[in-house]
Formats: C-alpha cells, sequence, structure tokens
C-alpha cells in the first residue's frame, strides 16, 4: 500500500478553529484522497457541520475524543511492541508482497485493542481497505484485506510467528515467549496443545499458535517456548483449535442427572448449557410447580425419591445445584430461575392477575433462588401460567 501509511495521527483539537477537544467531546475524523495519499482531519461538531470544503471523505466516522492520559506513557507488554513495529515497518516498505502478513500484524493488533477499525472502502478494482486507528496515537493505517482462505492463513501466520521471533530480514525485534514461561524458559502447564489453527470465537482470522492450559484455565497462547513442558501435549498439526460452545438455550435441566456425562452435547461441542429457559426451571419446586415435561418420571427410573411426597427431590435452587453436583456433570452449567415455575409454586395455575401479596412473594422466591447460585430469570409468556399475567407483575 504505497504511501498510505504516512498519515497525520490524530489531532488534539478541531483542524478548523483549532479549539482542542475536551474529554468525551464528539467529533469528526476524515480522510481525504490527495495526489501523494491521504490527508487527516479532525473537526468539533460545529466546523464538521459548517464546512465549505467540497471534497468527499475517502472515509468518516464520528465517536468521543479520549484525551491522552496524564503523567508517564504506559510501556506496553514487548509481544505487542513488536506487533506494532514490525506493522509500522513493513508498511514503510511499500511492498505488495507483505500484503498478507501486513493484514494478519493488524488483525492481531486489533485483538490486542491496540488498533480499532473506523471504516472499510471498496476500490473500483474491488480490493477491500480496512482503515485502523492506533488507539495510544492516533495514528491512521490504511490496511489491504486480502480475503485470505482458510487452508492460506497457516502458511502466513507461521511467517508472522517467524518475524515477530527475529526470523526476518532487516533486524526486526525478537519476540518474548508466550505468556506462563518462567526463569530458564521452562515452562509447567497442564496441557499444551501444539500447532493447531485457532479459531477464537471472536470473528478474527483462523491464526497458527499453541495453546497452554493450567488449573483449568488457558493460560496462554501464541509460539510457546518449545522447550515449554506440561502433564499432557496434544499435537494439534492439521486441526482447528475453538473453545467450546454454548448451549444458550437449552433445556437439560434435568437431562444432566440422567446423563452427566452428556455425550450429546459434548460430541458437539458443547461444554456449558445455560438452563431454566421459557420460564420453567428445575427449582424451586414449591406449591403446585411442575415442569411441563416428563422429566420427573424419567428421574424416577434412574433414582427413587427419598421420602418426599410426589416424588419431588429438591425444593430450592441450592438443593437442585447440590444434586446436580453429586452427578458430577461434565459441562459447565448455568440456571436460570422460571418466572412460570415461581408463579405456580405462589398460586398455582390460575388464570388471573397475581396479587400484589402474590408478586411480592415471588420476587421473594427470586431473590432467594439468586442467592443460592441462580444466575438470572426468564420469561415465557406464551406458555401456563405466564400466559395470564399482567406487564406490571413481570416489571
Amino acid at each position: 500500500m504505497a504511501h498510505e501509511w504516512n498519515i497525520r495521527p490524530r489531532g488534539r483539537g478541531c483542524t478548523v478553529c483549532d479549539t482542542r477537544f475536551r474529554d468525551a467531546e464528539e467529533c469528526v475524523s476524515a480522510l481525504f484522497e490527495t495526489e501523494s495519499g491521504y490527508d487527516r482531519g479532525d473537526f468539533c461538531l460545529a466546523c464538521w457541520r459548517q464546512r465549505s470544503d467540497d471534497r468527499i471523505p475517502f472515509s468518516l466516522w464520528q465517536g468521543a475524543f479520549a484525551a491522552p492520559a496524564e503523567g508517564p506513557a504506559r510501556v506496553d507488554p514487548v509481544e505487542r511492541e513488536t506487533a506494532e513495529t514490525l506493522l509500522r515497518r513493513l508498511m514503510a516498505l511499500e511492498d505488495p508482497a507483505h500484503a498478507n502478513v501486513i493484514y494478519i500484524l493488524a488483525v492481531m493488533l486489533e485483538r490486542k485493542r491496540q488498533l480499532i477499525e473506523r471504516d472499510t472502502r471498496t476500490r473500483e478494482s474491488g480490493e477491500l481497505l480496512r482503515i485502523y486507528e492506533h488507539r495510544p496515537s492516533g495514528d491512521t493505517f490504511v490496511v489491504l484485506d486480502p480475503q485470505l482462505r482458510l487452508e492460506a492463513i497457516d502458511e502466513v501466520q507461521r511467517q508472522v510467528i517467524a518475524m515477530l521471533g527475529g526470523g526476518a530480514s532487516g533486524g526486526g525485534a525478537s519476540a518474548e515467549p508466550a505468556a506462563g514461561t518462567v526463569a530458564g524458559g521452562r515452562a509447567d502447564f497442564d496441557v499444551i496443545i501444539r500447532g493447531g489453527t485457532v479459531v477464537d470465537g471472536t470473528g478474527q482470522p483462523a491464526r497458527l499458535a499453541d495453546v497452554a492450559v493450567r488449573d483449568g484455565r488457558i493460560a496462554a497462547i501464541g509460539a510457546l517456548d518449545p522447550r515449554a513442558t506440561a502433564a499432557c501435549c496434544i499435537d494439534a498439526a492439521q486441526r482447528l483449535v475453538v473453545p467450546g460452545f454454548i448451549d444458550v438455550h437449552s433445556h437439560s435441566d434435568a437431562y444432566l442427572l440422567v446423563e452427566p456425562d452428556a455425550p450429546g452435547k459434548i460430541r458437539q461441542g458443547i461444554t456449558t448449557e445455560i438452563v431454566g429457559q421459557c420460564g420453567c426451571s428445575a427449582a424451586p419446586l414449591l406449591g403446585e410447580a411442575r415442569h411441563p415435561s416428563d422429566w420427573r418420571a424419567v428421574l424416577g427410573g434412574v433414582e427413587r425419591a427419598s421420602g418426599q411426597e410426589g416424588g419431588v427431590f429438591w425444593r430450592s435452587m441450592a438443593a437442585y445445584r447440590e444434586r446436580l453436583a453429586e452427578r458430577k456433570h461434565a459441562p459447565n452449567l448455568v440456571a436460570l430461575v422460571g418466572h412460570n415455575t415461581l408463579r405456580a409454586g405462589v398460586m398455582g395455575y390460575a388464570d388471573r392477575a397475581a396479587t400484589a401479596e402474590e408478586t411480592r412473594e415471588v420476587v421473594q422466591r427470586l431473590e432467594q433462588a439468586l442467592d443460592e447460585g441462580a444466575s438470572g430469570f426468564s420469561t415465557g409468556l406464551i406458555y401456563t401460567p405466564g400466559r395470564f399475567s399482567r406487564p406490571d407483575e413481570i416489571l
């Protein structure tokens, strides 16, 4: 991208009236094409609306001005600065052969919140340009999106890793080992997944990277020191490495008690389920509350009621969560409290609005369930008894 890196950085005041921007003040930034590249202007809203310049901006965005932090400049981690330094150096070379690497570097820095994408533009040739602003300095980068195919990303990722590791000509700075290494270049992880193509779920391009896990949490992602050790090492070459999927609308309230290993979910890559949907939850089961399925009968074939009337194994959210913990369910679980369950527990399935006293009782039981570990509240206003509710009962 010849000459497109050298663009005037973000100003601290209006280009027209020279008034300094206040922190959080709304302002307009615009790029104008010139014979030598692009010219940037920053405008207060008044000057932008009254401008007499008839040039049509190549790119335009509006946002709040962020005043620079007072005091010593922040020192970023070495890996971030190395990626930024490499991006600037390659763009200054103006060599089209670096287009793929430049794009991947820009995406890396965007993911690290060093760059923010302000706009996209398509040239007459069909090329897609992504316009980034460097958060700390306000520098503008116009980057060609090469529309890389998935099978080409691995090779570009290898080039980037090599360059960040000092393999590029021109004296690029060496990158630090990925987070988690200790003195002597050794690492103590529980699991290392090496050489896979990471798709992180953020919408960013897939990239070649190692993943290290310690104490059940991801401790490092990137080019791990080859000497790093772990109790379990997995070779993921030619395989995709992805986060577990979240089933945001699950009705596994009872299924996880019947089959706690949840093979039907795990084999699909689901590692977290959110249950208690549609206003119907497994707890608290009080009064006439019941689940609108045959899950109690299913559970009856697995474990028998412990002397409680009607075969109810728990009354509260705390007791339900305790029973789940005893079964050692495989997926992570987020439990919501169902409005229908709460309402039925207080006033049965009556076709009428709740009284003020009944509404207070529903709220009290909701608060208790939340205190006992529930993560939220769900409704199902097309189902009985939720369909009998008035708006003020929910709000």
